[in-house]
């Protein structure tokens, strides 16, 4: 009985969690200021929830491998984005560097954006099914 608990604090742990991380990823994007985020905290962050993802997954507890694997992505995209604006601002790459650069960036952004799209019809699925779900019953 406490594991079923201890899983569905852990699983609307991530909903929450993913709900802020997508909306830090849609202000991260309109906004591309990363000026308050150091790198060596980018860095650690990504380094340190890829340790507890695969720790999720040697401990095979899903909520915290999921979890941490959305963390990362979350984090990864931060990155990009400071990278990001580092290329665009800096002088000393020509134009085509820079363009081949941004180029690949994008890719990887629209990976990560893609992923956070996937959770979002995934939630959304599962809202609208608990609708149908409560209409059939009357």
């Amino acid at each position: 009985m406490n594991n079923i608990i201890n899983e569905i604090i852990g699983w609307a742990g991530i909903i929450f969690g993913l709900m802020a991380s997508i909306f830090q990823v849609l202000f991260l994007n309109k906004s591309q200021n990363t000026e308050s985020f150091p790198f060596e905290f980018i860095l650690f962050s990504i380094l340190a929830q890829l340790l507890f993802t695969i720790q999720g997954i040697f401990k095979k507890s899903a909520t915290i491998s999921i979890s941490r694997l959305i963390t990362t992505l979350y984090f990864c995209y931060i990155m990009y984005v400071y990278i990001a604006n580092i290329i665009k601002n800096n002088y000393i790459f020509s134009d085509v560097v820079k363009k081949s650069l941004l180029t690949s960036f994008n890719g990887l952004k629209q990976i990560i954006i893609n992923i956070i799209n996937f959770f979002k019809n995934l939630i959304n699925k599962k809202k609208n099914k608990k609708k149908i779900n409560k209409c059939n019953i009357y």
